[in-house]
């Protein structure tokens, strides 16, 4: 990759991640990697620690099982980080991370990122925030997991995620989300259509509005997980 070539695809994926605003990191410290679908992608380059973001392309995230079976976390597009929770411990994160769409993803090493980190205060905040952030969806994809139902998974989801209008904005796409609950897509598919039949929620391209909330609590309160009413607070 030419040098210019190379620096154009660092700054894309730089102004694309809110947590390096302000900050420019050194081009020479950089290095990129181009993978295809299917291939695995590590936070490790040359034996080097580091923090990876997504360029171009998408990149699967699942949980790695003592059994060796996959979960699906979440995708990363361009702008996204990965390798970033583990910067100050020695432990690898229990991860495993496979290209989905061709891509191409920046590097920088752990030990300078740590370094921007020291020099700039408001680039720690955002890193803070970030992993506060990480910490409620990993608690929230574990929630998830603990409920038996298709249905009872989905009215969580909606109810924890909509905004004081009631309106959920998926991620990215319903295929996402689908993935994100641990359900197939026929089955989000199916569901969803049950709760918009039944006047709980109205569905259209790029969002999902809640009409009836004490509907979708019973959907979730009755799918084996036995929780109170009040445990979900819009």
């Amino acid at each position: 990759m030419k040098l210019m070539e190379r620096n154009t695809v660092a700054e894309q994926a730089f102004a694309l991640n809110k947590l390096f605003d302000g900050v420019a990191p050194i081009h020479t410290n950089l290095s990129i990697a181009a993978y295809c679908r299917g291939e695995h992608v590590s936070d490790t380059l040359d034996n080097i620690p580091c923090i990876g973001i997504v360029a171009t392309g998408l990149v699967d995230v699942f949980s790695s099982a003592c059994n060796e079976s996959l979960l699906a976390v979440s995708t990363l597009g361009p702008g996204e980080a990965f390798g970033i929770c583990n910067v100050f411990a020695s432990h690898p994160m229990p991860t495993t991370l496979i290209c989905r769409r061709a891509a191409k993803v920046v590097f920088i090493s752990k030990k300078q990122f740590a370094s921007l980190l020291s020099a700039n205060h408001d680039m720690l905040m955002r890193y803070l925030i970030l992993c506060n952030e990480k910490m409620q969806f990993l608690a929230t994809r574990v929630e998830l997991a603990g409920i038996p139902s298709c249905c009872g998974r989905l009215a969580c989801y909606l109810l924890r995620n909509s905004d004081k209008d009631g309106c959920v904005f998926p991620i990215s796409s319903k295929e996402q989300l689908s993935r994100m609950l641990g359900i197939s897509r026929a089955s989000l598919f199916r569901e969803l259509g049950s709760l918009s039949r039944c006047g709980s929620i109205a569905v259209d391209d790029s969002s999902i509005r809640i009409l009836d909330a004490e509907r979708l609590r019973l959907a979730w309160q009755t799918s084996g997980r036995g929780t109170r009413k009040d445990e979900i607070k819009l």
